[in-house]
């Protein structure tokens, strides 16, 4: 959680804008009272690993997003399915000051012409967030923690291409506050029923690919 050095899951990475990617841990995060930069951590309780991807908000209100990429295989899909965990995690705010975890989630594929709009999931959101008494949030901790599922949805995603997910911070009431993701799972099917993807690296691409089971 310390190290900056410790490389993203393989698919995953950060971008502070729409030129700089990051695929690596940016600032190291020391539970509970984590600094909130611009940046992406590896949040979670010291010596517990069950971890999360967290995108950290400036004092000024700056953060980047969370993207993942991965690609089509196995024929082609006509079904998308998203779902993950959000979570807020502590940092050095105030007790009693409020803010809210929330990332807009937009789907984009890449046939070979470049990234077009697939889909806008809108914003996903904690809702009003207050800082305890004793200054302490584990997003872990189910009374933090919000669960976000799709509905299956149509959606043309053809052999071979590539499909990005991106997780934008709402910046408005989130100065200083840092959340992200947990148990993210991303779903493809020829036909919508919840068929699980298994994840195959992809080498120097950085990119995972997104199969189905023998016989779905």
């Amino acid at each position: 959680a310390t190290d900056t050095t410790v490389a993203l899951p393989t698919g995953w990475t950060y971008t502070g804008s729409n030129i700089v990617f990051n695929d690596a841990i940016t600032h190291p995060y020391s539970y509970p009272r984590a600094r909130p930069y611009a940046g992406i951590y590896n949040a979670g309780v010291t010596d517990d690993p069950d971890r999360a991807l967290v995108a950290g908000i400036s004092r000024a209100g700056t953060g980047g997003e969370i993207q993942f990429r991965g690609l089509v295989a196995d024929g082609a899909a006509s079904f998308l399915k998203v779902s993950f965990d959000l979570e807020p995690w502590t940092s050095r705010i105030r007790r009693g000051e409020t803010g809210e975890a929330a990332f807009q989630l937009l789907a984009e594929i890449d046939t070979g012409d470049g990234l077009i709009p697939l889909h806008d999931f809108g914003i996903i959101s904690t809702g009003t967030l207050v800082m305890p008494e004793d200054r302490v949030i584990n997003g872990n901790d189910p009374k933090f923690r919000t669960q976000f599922s799709s509905e299956w949805l149509n959606a043309d995603l053809p052999e071979d291409a590539t499909l990005r997910l991106r997780w934008i911070p709402q910046t408005e009431n989130a100065a200083s506050w840092l959340f992200g993701l947990d148990n993210v799972e991303i779903r493809i099917a020829s036909v919508p029923e919840p068929t699980t993807l298994t994840l195959f690296l992809l080498g120097s691409l950085a990119l995972f690919r997104l199969r189905r089971k023998n016989g779905s």
